[in-house]
């Protein structure tokens, strides 16, 4: 109604403008009455307060006022009484209100032209009335767990007045009550609880629950319906209950159109039920809300028709098999409203016609009454050119007479509306009211050329475009051109040719008039970098751009404005944005959530404009819950609420409870639950006698928040006895003389209460009627009680309880049997052998004659025996192999029937698996008890076979190629016998269809192969394993593959090595840092100094080397490396110069040689003179050789005998050896630097092998040969021979 209204001020301001032109050029202007304010459908009041009830109406003349009170007219004075009327207009004030003066109440604006009446108001006096007087407030005494209703009488109220639940706990001022999932309230004002907490009821008789309504227009608040709870506590846990319903809104209910429909349905149940709501023929509504009340209220907002249909409410929670439903017919009416608009007022002249129409809608259908001046039509005189239909009233050929003012009325069950219109019939020429102006606008945009007139009968319209005053709506384009309503012309999308004068020609049966203006049209203002909508992190930066073009003559007024939200820019303060380019960039730095929003450009130059809007949007982590609360505490479990945060622009997924409990340390905390972010509350399981606070987090696809705040308030649990008994009661077997009981300590968490400790109890159980014998542990940290003194290995019934100062665990103890320590067996196992036929590399079986099984001998439970075996000379790493007799079990449950004796055999065989292959190897056997193993016994030696060797502990490829892979291994860890070489196979890896390809490596020291002939482009499955004579070992395995056939890397040459007539050439397969396609083959191609024939070796498939023989000493030779593929693609290496025999390493071979000789004929000559000397002493002491004789018979001996022969010929063959070897390494070094790349390929260095291969050191040597195998010739022209001949 109000929207109705304010169209009709609009209408009425709008003619009002249009008398007041008119008034300027005729006096004699009259207008019937029009109501501009009106009070409201309902006005209560307050005794003593002054009552106002507006009323005021615009007409001419001005018209006079009147009120009726229930129908009937109502006397009032301008002052000095209760109800008097306002100077110059209708409103109504009554100054000291009594209950007599309610009342429904009318407005009447009448003048010479008809009367205008207000809409209906109701006056009455508002009252909240006390609740009864309750002497005593009634008990309730619900089980814990159990559901319980607090019923509400509210006391009469006008208006009517909300009502809430408190209760006066630690004050006597009222507390609200939270509405919960588990405390909920009907629409009658009942509390409900879905299930009874011990902290619902309260110690203090003299604290209540209470039942309170607030007037808010008298805001005035009564409490009534005091009531108690006392719960009682369940025995354990409370009873687990499904739902069930406790109150429901009407299962056929109807919702008006347009207001807000609430439906609500609260169960009762153990754990709370979560209740969920459907719509069962259709989609939700989208204005619905399904969360309200903790989801059991659907709030539908702004009712329309559509909403009408059937709807669900079921509960559910963790214990009902099936959810409890109720169903819901809504079915949707409405007071009556306006199809289209409310009556409006004609101007018209004589002759003319006039139609009132009063269409409106509603359900039920609405009943329409027409009134003329507040008269039914039906009473008022008869007209006969009046006509009433259904929803319509036509005055047909009206006169001067017929100027009068019309009500509509529409109502039916829901209300009625209202309207007033009046009929005003006058004979003018036109007039205009605003004529047309000079214009400039932009293209493409929409230009408005005013043209408004009065006259009467209405003026005829015609509007004309430029010299030859053609009718715009003649024009090729015409549907670009409308005339409104109110005669202004509008051009959509303008174009450049629009650009004219256009004139408005109006014309009645009184006279005519004219009026032009010009339009000007000129370019429009584009954004042509428009800022795009972005998503992104906080802390990132956001640049947004904004460039716009317009018209030349506007060009220096062309600005750029941005606005975020609808407000303008302001960067005070802002340190982390900016302006760039004159406004058309805009950069936010380290952005944040608060920075999201709508950011508008806006380029304009005073004449058009364009926007563009990008929506910025940041995403974050959470914000923190709020309001942490423990909304109901009890010895087992908490309920913790909070207020969830914002979201940060991406939705919170989970929240997670933590605790802190007066167990821990400060900062230290324990994660309780985690939630869907549909609930904001939980249930945390306690323990007794703690002190828990709590605090939320919540979690998004960002992160997670930081910590809320600390619960507000604290939940604290009451003593009880410890839940359990300690577990892993046990003895251990240390001291032969001790007995040791053991158990797991029990969490300070579970103590449950003040003077916690263990009580242990143990008795001898082999000695009738022992003492039990009890000690008390104080310390709960402790784990064991050993009791010294006592016998060797004697069984004892013990247990361990829990206690504290509430009592002992529940029920009796778990009792066991236990023993005191035991000894070192004194038996020593006899007659132990191998079982010969049972050796194999790992295994072998042995037997001895068993034991005497007696406790004398054992001292101690028997359990079995155990064999230990290691390799000769190498007893530090010991094998064990036991030999299970009995199973240990060092105690059982008391009530548990003792073993059954067991007969012995005539001898033990015990077998061992992890024999060392190919060794020699000692074994043993010693008895074993429970605690102790006893002395070993005799040994026997043995030798195990040859075994397969291990796995091969690593394989990698180190060059690939379009047509082959370099693979790289490492030698099995244990060979476990003679290595004999290696198997190497390889296929293409599935979906590729192939057969597996073999290579066997002959050479056990060669750990290198390429493979060659594979397709380019293709991933193959490459398995290497080791052999030895037993067999071969476990496969080892690696993926690689080859690259696209592309011509191959040319090579490097790495290292030219001369000796006498060769040349040792190594290269590299790339030139490159990083190999794109090696070659697969190589050929050294050279040729000596200034001759023009080259010559070519044989192609070299397997090594980055050659050596070049037959060579000419001391001739220049060139070399060069040609790489190859399979496809005979060719690539050359930079050429490389060498004179054959004149390197470095040479001249160092043949000054070693040279050195040797001299040092031999040195040694040659000083021993010649050493034996001259040697003769001449003896000849000189001739005389005494008896003496010397007698000397060595007693044992004397020369000192030329403890001297070492040749001691300086010794000496001096190492050193000039340790020169000789020191001088090739410096040579090695001197060549040109690459030799990290050549360890990239991870080839053995070219000059440590002969032509064929072979490892040879600068000394000449060579590896053992292996049984069977025969030495290749050696070439005396490869370094390795020239080497050794030196």
């Amino acid at each position: 109604m109000f929207s109705q209204r304010s169209l009709l001020l609009t209408l009425i301001v709008e003619v009002l403008v249009t008398l007041c032109v008119l008034a300027e050029k005729k006096k004699d202007v009259y207008r019937p009455p029009s109501i501009t304010r009106e009070p409201l459908t309902e006005t209560p009041f307050k005794i003593g307060e002054v009552v106002r009830l507006p009323c005021a109406a615009e007409g001419v003349p001005q018209p006079t006022y009147s009120w009726r009170k229930n129908g009937e007219p109502l006397t009032t004075t301008d002052s000095g009484s209760e109800v008097q009327q306002l100077v110059s207009e209708g409103t109504l004030v009554i100054n000291d209100p009594k209950s007599s003066h309610e009342g429904v109440y009318q407005c009447f604006a009448s003048n010479v032209h008809g009367t205008a009446v207000s809409i209906k108001t109701l006056l009455r006096k508002a009252v909240l009335e006390p609740f009864p007087t309750v002497r005593e407030a009634p008990v309730h005494r619900p089980l814990v767990g159990q559901p319980l209703v607090l019923t509400c009488q509210p006391p009469n109220s006008y208006p009517p007045a909300s009502i809430y639940w408190g209760d006066n706990r630690n004050s006597s001022k009222l507390r609200p009550i939270d509405n919960t999932a588990r405390i909920s309230q009907d629409y009658s004002g009942n509390l409900y609880f879905a299930n009874i907490a011990e902290g619902d009821s309260f110690p203090d008789a003299h604290t209540r629950y209470l039942c309170a309504a607030f007037n808010k227009y008298l805001r005035i608040i009564v409490q009534g319906n005091d009531q108690r709870i006392s719960a009682v506590p369940a025995r354990g846990n409370p009873k687990y209950e499904p739902p069930r319903p406790m109150w429901t809104s009407p299962g056929l209910d109807i919702a008006i159109k347009g207001h807000t429909k609430k439906m609500k349905c609260i169960f009762s149940g153990f754990p709370t039920p979560k209740v969920s709501w459907i719509r069962l023929d259709g989609a939700m509504p989208s204005r619905a809300d399904t969360t309200s009340s903790f989801g059991q209220e659907l709030v539908i907002h702004d009712v329309d028709f559509s909403d009408a249909g059937r709807y669900q409410c079921s509960a559910s929670n963790q214990i009902g098999s099936e959810p409890q439903v109720k169903d819901f017919h809504l079915t949707v009416e409405s007071p009556p409203f306006w199809r289209t608009k409310p009556p409006e007022d004609i101007n018209t002249s004589d002759e003319e016609d006039a139609l009132f129409t009063c269409y409106v809608n509603g359900h039920p259908k609405p009943d329409i009454a027409w009134y003329i001046s507040g008269v039914p039509v039906a009473d008022s005189p008869p007209n006969p050119r009046r006509t009433v239909g259904q929803g319509w009233l036509r005055y047909s050929n009206v006169t001067r007479a017929d100027t009068q003012v019309i009500q509509c009325n529409a109502s039916n069950a829901h209300g009625y509306i209202f309207a007033n219109a009046y009929l005003n019939v006058f004979a003018e020429a036109p007039t205009f009211i605003e004529s047309p102006q000079d214009l400039t606008v932009a293209e493409e945009s929409t230009a408005l050329l005013k043209c408004r007139v009065f006259g009467a009968p209405k003026p005829t319209l015609v509007w004309q475009k430029g010299p030859n005053q053609d009718d715009v709506q003649d024009l090729d384009e015409r549907e670009r051109f409308t005339v409104l309503d109110n005669g202004n012309l509008e051009i959509t999308n303008i174009k450049k040719e629009d650009q004219d004068v256009y004139q408005c020609y109006v014309y009645n049966k009184f006279g005519s008039d004219f009026a032009s203006g010009k339009l000007t049209v000129v370019e429009r203002t584009v954004i042509v970098d428009r800022p795009e909508s972005q998503v992104v992190l906080a802390g990132t930066q956001v640049s947004f751009n904004c460039t716009a073009t317009t018209d030349p003559s506007a060009l220096n007024d062309l600005k750029i404005e941005w606005k975020k939200d609808g407000e303008a820019l302001d960067l005070d303060g802002k340190d982390n944005w900016s302006l760039l380019d004159g406004g058309r960039r805009l950069i936010i730095k380290r952005i944040e959530v608060d920075d999201s929003g709508h950011y508008t450009c806006n380029a304009s130059n005073g004449l058009d404009s364009d926007t563009v809007t990008a929506v910025l949007t940041v995403k974050d982590r959470p914000n923190p819950p709020s309001d942490v609360r423990v909304s109901s505490c009890s010895t087992q479990f908490a309920d913790v609420q909070w207020t969830p945060g914002g979201d940060s622009n991406e939705r919170v997924s989970t929240y997670t409870v933590y605790y802190n409990s007066s167990h821990d340390e400060t900062g230290k905390f324990h994660q309780a639950a985690t939630v869907n972010s549909s609930w904001n509350r939980a249930r945390i399981q306690l323990r007794p006698w703690t002190n828990y606070t709590f605090h939320v987090t919540a979690e998004n696809a960002v992160g997670v928040s930081s910590r809320s705040e600390f619960s507000r308030d604290s939940c604290t649990t009451q003593q009880e006895i410890p839940y359990r008994n300690p577990l892993r009661v046990c003895t251990e077997s240390r001291d032969p003389d001790t007995l040791v009981i053991v158990w797991e300590p029990m969490l300070r968490t579970e103590h449950n209460g003040e003077g916690f400790r263990y009580v242990i109890s143990y008795k001898r159980d082999d000695i009738s009627g022992a003492r039990e014998i009890i000690h008390e542990e104080r310390d709960w940290r402790q784990s064991e009680l050993r009791i010294p003194h006592q016998e060797t290995y004697k069984p004892y019934v013990i247990y361990v309880q829990a206690v504290n100062n509430v009592g002992s665990a529940p029920g009796e103890p778990d009792k066991k049997l236990g023993f005191s320590g035991e000894d070192v067996p004194r038996a020593v196992p006899e007659n132990f052998e191998l079982v010969s036929e049972s050796l194999n590399s790992t295994s072998a079986s042995f037997r001895w004659t068993p034991i005497d099984e007696s406790l004398s001998s054992v001292r101690g439970f028997f359990k079995g025996y155990q064999i230990r075996f290691w390799k000769v000379n190498d007893e530090s790493k010991i094998r064990t192999e036991d030999v299970v007799i009995n199973k240990w079990e060092p105690c059982w449950p008391y009530d548990r029937s003792s073993r059954t004796a067991r007969s012995a055999p005539e001898f033990v065989e015990g077998t061992v698996s992890s024999l060392w292959p190919f060794s020699t190897i000692t074994a043993g056997v010693v008895v074993v008890n429970g605690a102790k193993s006893g002395n070993l016994s005799q040994t026997v030696t043995f030798q195990t076979p040859e075994g397969v060797p291990s796995i091969v502990p690593e394989i990698w490829v180190s060059e690939r190629g379009s047509h082959h892979l370099h693979l790289w291994w490492t030698a099995p860890l244990e060979v476990n016998g003679i290595l004999l070489g290696y198997e190497l196979r390889y296929k293409k890896v599935p979906p590729a269809i192939d057969h597996w390809k073999m290579v066997y490596i002959n050479d056990p020291q060669q750990t290198y192969k390429r493979v060659h002939d594979l397709d380019h482009n293709t991933t193959y499955l490459i398995l290497i394993r080791a052999e030895t004579r037993a067999g071969k070992g476990p496969e080892k395995s690696v993926e690689a593959t080859t690259v696209s056939v592309a011509v191959p890397d040319a090579p490097k040459i790495l290292h030219l090595t001369s000796g006498y007539d060769f040349v040792n050439v190594s290269w590299l397969p790339s030139s490159e840092q990083t190999a794109r396609n090696p070659g697969c083959e190589f050929i050294v191609r050279y040729r000596q100094n200034a001759q023009d024939t080259w010559k070519d070796t044989r192609l070299e498939r397997e090594h980055n080397w050659f050596n070049v023989t037959d060579l000419e000493f001391g001739e220049k030779y060139e070399f060069i490396v040609i790489a190859l593929n399979r496809n005979n693609d060719t690539a050359t290496s930079e050429p490389q110069y060498i004179t054959v025999g004149y390197t470095a390493e040479t001249q160092v071979h043949h000054a070693a040689s040279t050195m040797w000789l001299i040092i031999l004929i040195c040694l040659l000559i000083l021993i010649v003179l050493v034996l001259l000397i040697i003769a001449l002493v003896y000849r000189n002491r001739g005389g005494k050789y008896p003496v010397y004789e007698k000397e060595k018979r007693h044992g004397n001996k020369g000192r030329l005998d403890e001297e070492p022969a040749f001691s300086e010929y010794i000496r001096t063959e190492d050193s000039t050896l340790k020169k000789s070897q020191g001088s090739l390494e410096s040579s090695s070094k001197s060549e040109e630097e690459g030799s990290d790349s050549l360890g990239a390929y991870e080839d053995v260095d070219p000059t440590k092998f002969n032509d064929e291969g072979s490892f040879v050191d600068h000394a000449g040597y060579r590896r053992p040969l292996i049984a069977g195998e025969t030495r290749p010739r050696a070439d005396i022209k490869s370094p390795s021979a020239l080497t050794t001949f030196v």
